[in-house]
């Protein structure tokens, strides 16, 4: 009995910090379209952020004194940005697939940092997130399932779906830091630890507020507010130590998954906090445990049962790739794929039609499109995509009654619509193959002549794939790589120490006493500071911690040619208003133009200004040639927040633009020249 209680322990401690292959596939996933679509929302603004062009030109990030490597920092020109996005877009891609899953990692965590340096005023902490997942992703096996580089492995991968080594640990130990951290920064404030007001602060960031936000902090007491501020440093605390510290086989893991998944959702539908939760939500995705792989197994079961026989013509490489990828990607079982000349009847049959044959349950055989579409039929796709699609359309039509409602939708449902709607049309899209009714022999028919053109080509198609070479399979990483991670594991533990030692003071509100630490960098010395910086793993998880009494809402009142007066910052150019927005959460056209915002009226980036104001005298005189601006200001009315409800606004100057004129042949007067862009080239 004992012995049997010392293998229970010691399976335990080989669960722990343990990860499912098929959830890091899934986390693989969630990546690669996170770093998509964080591409595509970048690229709106691309000309103001990442060129010469925008509010922070090259030449003037050279100024700065800390060490940026940048790729996006070698051109200027919207031209050689959009290469570069296009050139991270297909690392993107293949890690979307799984091909070169490791190179593809790599790469796109170099993207992501250089795009990062590139313009650091618009970065939050759902990029500290990104950049570090994809910072411990390069140590796991990401491709270990549903990959092209699974399909391709020879001789066959391992077969067992548990994966630990340090890469999986650091992994786990970032999520801690993050959620604990998060819990001790707020602990080391007096707003949350002893007034319980973080939520009542927070939610009175109008900048900030959605109108539920709004709608929340009018319906709950000040005493109700408290509760939920206590009640989410235990969430924080509880949901990643069940998410990281329980048993790979158990619920409770999802349990903690849940627990995480509900407090984001909370805060996005209350604040506009960017790309966070989708970010967060990617990273709980590699913590799936086996007791969810096993329980919805049995839900999508495949329509047509029995077990199927593919096979391929072994002469051809391309063939056999083409079926290990279907094999891979649809989660056959390995050995329904066989070689046609393995069954001397079946490779006659084969040679005949010109084509792979299947091989169905019931023993009949089934030539060209027609045998897709009975392997498709075998997998656990179809009921899946079907789940897939009913959960879609049920979100997006649940989002489209509230915004035909009238309720002001925050970005994370406005990112939760759209991401509906395209995995409602990507589900579709196969499961209209499906149907077998009397039109379907369109479909068939086309579908065939598609087959029979590749079959007729397939040394063309051969030549096409042989970039696709076999490798043996690399789910285990040698011995430098976990040395590697424990070194950087180590440094971020550290880090995170520091951090919250040099910016709380939760140590002495608990009772322990840190005589001998006083002074910053005790835990990281400032001579390492720098691999945190280069490497951009440096981190702090200070969120919300002390949030601002100050609210505001901005005003932008411009001055004409013609002498008209105009508000810039508007989303109609009227004219100029100063009392308070409906919403002022809504002024902004997206959350990184609030981000900026909120920097650059910081006193440590005012140098910045002066070239946002050269940036939107540019804009609007390329949008509107025939009314030149000529002078704005930039003015924010601000409302203090008491315990008793905000005070009266005061209206504050924050900064005084002039333009100058294009085409003006005249010396500019003092005031101007104060104001006139520089040249790049001095």
């Amino acid at each position: 009995m004992c012995h049997a209680a010392d293998q229970m322990r010691t399976s335990f401690r080989q669960q722990l910090f343990s990860f499912d292959l098929r959830s890091l596939a899934l986390f693989r996933v969630g990546l690669a379209l996170l770093i998509l679509g964080d591409l595509i929302h970048r690229s709106f603004d691309l000309r103001a952020f990442y060129t010469d062009f925008g509010v922070l030109p090259r030449w003037v990030l050279a100024q700065a004194s800390d060490l940026r490597l940048s790729l996006h920092y070698l051109g200027g020109s919207l031209e050689f940005q959009v290469a570069l996005f296009l050139i991270a877009a297909s690392f993107a891609l293949m890690l979307l697939i799984g091909y070169r899953t490791r190179l593809a990692t790599l790469v796109s965590w170099m993207f992501v940092v250089s795009l990062h340096e590139r313009n650091f005023l618009l970065i939050q902490g759902g990029d500290d997130l990104l950049r570090l997942l994809l910072f411990w992703s390069m140590f796991l096996p990401l491709g270990a399932r549903w990959s092209v580089d699974h399909a391709l492995s020879e001789p066959t991968p391992l077969q067992d779906n548990r994966y630990r080594s340090m890469g999986s640990i650091a992994l786990g130990a970032q999520v801690l830091l993050l959620y604990w951290g998060s819990a001790l920064h707020k602990i080391g404030q007096p707003v949350w630890w002893e007034e319980g007001a973080g939520i009542y602060y927070a939610l009175h960031l109008d900048y900030m507020a959605t109108q539920m936000g709004h709608w929340l902090r009018e319906s709950l007491s000040m005493g109700t507010m408290k509760i939920i501020a206590y009640g989410l440093l235990f969430v924080e605390f509880l949901g990643s130590s069940l998410l990281v510290c329980t048993s790979l086989r158990s619920p409770w893991r999802f349990l903690g998954i849940g627990i995480i998944v509900g407090m984001h959702v909370g805060f996005s539908l209350g604040l506009e906090v960017g790309i966070f939760p989708f970010v967060a939500f990617t990273a709980i995705l590699a913590f799936f445990p086996t007791w969810f792989w096993e329980k919805t197994r049995g839900w999508f079961q495949p329509r047509e049962k029995g077990m199927i026989r593919i096979y391929y013509d072994a002469e051809c490489s391309f063939c056999k790739k083409s079926v290990s990828l279907l094999r891979s990607f649809l989660c056959l079982p390995a050995q329904s794929v066989k070689p046609a000349q393995s069954n001397t009847a079946v490779c006659v049959r084969m040679e005949e039609q010109n084509s792979w044959v299947v091989v169905d349950s019931s023993g009949k055989e089934h030539f060209k499109f027609d045998a897709g579409l009975v392997i498709f039929r075998h997998s656990l796709w179809p009921k899946a995509l079907a789940w897939i699609a009913r959960l879609s359309a049920v979100m997006t039509a649940l989002i489209i009654l509230l915004a035909l409602a009238g309720l002001s939708l925050p970005d994370f449902l406005a990112g939760i619509a759209l991401l509906s709607g395209l995995a409602l049309l990507i589900s579709l899209l196969p499961l209209a193959l499906l149907p077998e009714k009397k039109n379907a022999h369109r479909r068939f028919a086309i579908g065939t002549m598609i087959y029979q053109w590749v079959a007729n080509h397939r040394e063309l198609m051969g030549r096409m794939t042989a970039w696709l070479r076999w490798r043996p399979p690399t789910t285990y990483p040698k011995t430098a790589g976990q040395i590697i991670a424990l070194l950087f594991l180590s440094y971020i533990v550290l880090w995170n120490l520091n951090e919250i030692k040099n910016h709380t003071n939760f140590a002495q509100r608990l009772g322990v006493e840190f005589e001998s630490i006083n002074s910053k960098h005790t835990f990281m010395p400032r001579s390492l500071a720098w691999i945190g910086r280069l490497t951009r793993i440096d981190q702090i998880w200070n969120m919300f911690d002390d949030p601002p009494k100050n609210d505001r809402w901005l005003v932008m009142p411009g001055k004409l040619a013609d002498g008209s007066e105009v508000d810039l910052f508007s989303r109609n150019n009227g004219s100029p208003n100063f009392d308070k927005p409906k919403l002022p959460s809504a002024q902004y056209p997206r959350f990184r133009w609030r981000k900026y915002m909120e920097n650059i009226l910081l006193p440590k980036f005012e140098d910045y200004l002066l070239r946002y104001g050269q940036f939107v005298c540019r804009e609007w005189d390329r949008t509107h040639p025939s009314n030149h601006l000529q002078t704005f200001e930039i003015v924010f009315v601000q409302e203090t927040t008491t315990a008793n409800g905000p005070a009266s606004p005061v209206r504050i100057t924050r900064w005084m633009h002039y333009c100058v004129e294009p085409m003006q042949h005249d010396e500019p007067d003092a005031s101007n020249s104060e104001a006139a862009p520089p040249n790049p080239n001095e």
